[in-house]
This record gives structure tokens, C-alpha cells and sequence, in this order.
């Protein structure tokens, strides 16, 4: 890890055991950041990316750090192979620092702003749940006022910043002139208006334990520059390590999270978004497509459970377990994922028996496999629990699989992971009725 010296302002590389103690700066790039190359020359210009750098090393300094990390310069983006090293390890950077500090260049508070902000902070709980009076009634309208610069920051929505925000033990908010804001626990009910995160998972590291849809939805309204890292900028978040290809494109980029995910997780809210396509493959092309997914989370699996996923050239088997095989339409398959809503999520009883609010996905024949139908819903359904997949018609052979007397009989289908937009309408159609 190449570090800052705040005195010096010389390079020093460390490795693992040895790293010294750190601040680390998160911030939106401007157009005349110094990078590694100019500043190890003694050769930048001055400028605004330099004074960031000097500021945020005299800052660092002053609160005790001997050495900062700062994207712009303490990586040399002319390796390849350095770069994808950053970024990969960019999320362990950021959670290891002792303190991030966040430099929103677009927020700027005059003087007497400062004044009334500090105000506010100290005196927060009274100003939010009690006012005494018109003077604290009148501070928390200027409140209102602070709040909005910092609400339209344009770092909240950036894709980099997600991870920047969340891996922190501690983060401290300044504006353009370096003026505190506040801190992470002062601003959280901020924050998670803004972001749309819940308070929960903005403190203690909380957000390790958010479903795949949540974390998914945190990125669905986020933007960057290059397509690819829209899926890069979400390594760290679900602690996937993958190399870098920039080239391959947004989408594929972001179906190749999406497998390396797979590997490791038995998730099965990664299915549950929404999309304005009649057919696609089982995974989403863009984060945006979990927009509506932030409440998706997984529900205790039975002790009978289907077998993992496994990835073939012909999609992705998924074994299927059903007590019952209802009559319908031809070629449909109806797949319950063990994830609901979070306001559905607990267990009901019908009958005397424990059932769930499972979410639904509908999968038609195409070929040799199997495509999602009707991608634009997300259908909730009262089910027990063991049922993952029912077959809707056994015209094609796959549900006769299944031993209607034995309700533990398991067979296997391939779907489709990826392929959007590719699939003959007319065919998926004449198969389905």
C-alpha cells in the first residue's frame, strides 16, 4: 500500500503487518487532479487537486495522522495490474483506515452557516424532538437550509462513494473550504434519507448482514464514469475479488459480479428486481434494476433445502424441490425464492401449517432451458416453505421428474443467466400457450 507522508510529502510503501495508522480521503474528481506520475516528480501544477492534497495532509496532520491515502496520487493508473490491485483491495483500504474523510467540493458554508451548524450539532436532539421558542424554531429552518447543500452533494450519487461511505469505522464530512460538517453518527439520519440506507446499516459495519437486494438497491441510483465500474465499485461491498476488463461493457461487467456472487452465496434475493423487459435471463443487467428492492430479505431456510447453483454453458442448474405439481399453462414453471419483503417476512400459520410470504418468479421453456417471463413484477405468495419451484404442466417432460408421492423428489433445470432482449418472442409465446 503506498501511503502519503503528511509532513514530508513523500511516498512510502507498506505491506499487510506493517501499515502504519492512516487517514484516508474520499472525494468527487475534479478536472485538474494530480496523479501519481506529476506529484512523484515534484512536477504538479498548482491548482485545485493540488491544494486538496496539501489541505487534506495539513488536516491529517493536525489531528495526529503521519500518513494519508488519497486515490488520486497514491496509485499509479499507468499499471494495469497496480490499478486492478487498488481496486480490488480498495474496500479493506477504506475499513482499515482510522478515519475517512469525506471532502464534498460542491458544498460550501458561509462563515455564519458554520456558526449556526455547530449549533445545531450540540444542541440536535433538542432542535429535532422539541423546540423551546421561536430562537430554536428559527435555527432549525436555517437547519432545513444546511441540510439541502448537503443533501445535493453530488457525491451521494456516485458509485465509489457507496463503499466509501459504509467501510469506515469512522467518517467525518467537510465542505469545500474544509469546514466540518459532522461526523457519520451526527448525519446518519441524513444519510439515510439521502441514500436511502437504512440507520442500522449505517452504524457498527451493519451493513456486512444486508441481503443481496438492499446492497443492490443502495447502487441503483448511482453513476460513474466508465460503465464497467458501476459492477467494480461493488467488489468490496460483497467481498468479491474479479479481475478488471475494462472494455467488456457495463452489462457484462455486471453479470460477472453477479456469477462471482453466486459462487459464494445462497441468496436468492439477487433474483428479485424489476425490469421493463417480457423476457429475460435470471440475473439483472444494470444495479438500477433493484430500485424497488431495498426491503427484499432472505428468510430462514427449512432443513430441507435444494442443493447449490451451479454454472454451465447452458445457464444456471438450479435443482428444484416441490410436494405439488399443479396443472396449467404449458412450459411454466412458477419459482418461489426464499426471500420476501421485510414486512412480510415472518412465518404465518393456514391450516395449522407454517407458511410464508415467498416471492414469485415465472419462467417459461425456451429451447433446452428456461428464460424469467413478466420481469417488470414481483409477485408475493402465501407458501410453505420447502416448496422453491412448482411446475405449472408436465407437457414437457420436466415436472414428470418430480415424484408427486415423494414430496422431497428433486430434479434439475437450466435458466438462462444473462441473454437480455435476445429471445424470439414468438416462440417463448406459442410454448407458453
Amino acid at each position: 500500500m503506498r501511503l502519503l507522508n503528511t509532513k514530508s510529502l513523500e511516498f512510502g510503501e507498506f505491506f499487510d503487518s506493517d501499515i502504519p495508522e492512516y487517514a484516508i480521503l474520499s472525494h468527487r474528481w475534479g478536472d485538474d487532479e494530480v496523479l501519481y506520475k506529476e506529484f512523484k516528480k515534484g512536477k504538479a501544477s498548482e491548482g485545485t487537486g493540488l491544494n486538496k492534497i496539501r489541505e487534506f495532509c495539513a488536516l491529517a496532520a493536525q489531528d495526529g495522522f503521519g500518513w494519508i491515502w488519497i486515490d488520486t496520487c497514491c496509485i499509479d493508473k499507468r499499471s494495469s495490474a497496480e490499478l486492478s490491485e487498488a481496486i480490488n483491495s480498495m474496500h479493506r483500504w477504506y475499513n482499515q483506515s482510522a478515519v475517512c474523510y469525506v471532502y464534498l467540493g460542491d458544498v460550501c458554508y458561509s462563515p455564519s452557516e458554520v456558526s449556526i451548524l455547530k449549533d445545531i450539532h450540540e444542541k440536535a436532539a433538542h432542535l429535532r424532538y422539541g423546540f423551546a421558542g421561536p430562537p430554536a424554531f428559527s435555527i432549525f429552518h436555517k437547519w432545513n437550509a444546511l441540510k439541502q447543500k448537503f443533501r445535493n452533494s453530488s457525491w451521494f450519487r456516485r458509485g465509489w462513494t457507496l463503499q466509501e461511505l459504509l467501510a469506515p469505522v469512522d467518517i467525518k464530512f467537510f465542505d469545500k473550504r474544509w469546514t466540518l460538517i459532522g461526523d457519520g453518527q451526527q448525519l446518519k439520519d441524513d444519510i439515510s434519507e439521502i441514500t436511502g440506507i437504512t440507520i442500522d446499516h449505517l452504524s457498527y459495519n451493519l451493513y456486512v448482514f444486508a441481503s443481496i437486494a438492499q446492497k443492490m438497491s443502495w447502487a441503483s441510483r448511482r453513476e460513474t464514469s466508465r460503465g464497467e465500474d458501476l459492477a467494480y465499485c461493488l467488489l468490496g461491498l460483497f467481498d468479491i475479488n474479479m479481475p478488471l476488463l475494462y472494455g467488456e461493457g457495463a452489462d457484462k461487467a455486471f453479470y460477472r459480479l453477479q456469477r462471482e456472487i453466486l459462487r459464494s452465496s445462497n441468496d436468492e434475493s439477487i433474483f428479485a428486481w424489476t425490469a421493463p423487459e417480457t423476457f429475460s435471463g435470471l440475473l439483472a443487467a444494470h444495479p438500477r434494476y433493484f430500485g424497488n428492492s431495498g426491503d427484499f430479505i432472505p428468510f430462514p431456510r427449512p432443513t430441507q433445502t435444494r442443493p447449490h447453483y451451479t454454472i454451465t454453458n447452458r445457464g444456471l442448474q438450479m435443482p428444484i424441490l416441490s410436494s405439488d405439481v399443479p396443472l396449467g399453462y404449458a412450459f411454466t414453471l412458477t419459482m418461489h425464492l426464499y426471500c420476501s419483503r421485510a414486512s412480510r417476512a415472518g412465518n404465518l400459520e393456514e391450516n395449522g401449517a407454517s407458511k410464508c410470504q415467498a416471492v414469485v418468479l415465472h419462467l417459461s421453456r425456451y429451447g433446452d432451458s428456461y428464460v424469467r417471463v413478466d420481469c417488470d413484477s414481483l409477485l408475493c405468495t402465501l407458501e410453505e416453505p420447502h416448496s422453491l419451484l412448482r411446475a405449472k404442466d408436465d407437457a414437457d417432460n420436466d415436472s414428470s421428474l418430480l415424484a408427486k408421492d415423494d414430496p422431497d423428489s428433486s430434479c434439475a433445470i437450466y435458466v438462462r443467466i444473462e441473454d437480455r432482449g435476445r429471445y424470439n418472442e414468438k416462440y417463448i409465446k406459442s410454448k407458453c400457450h
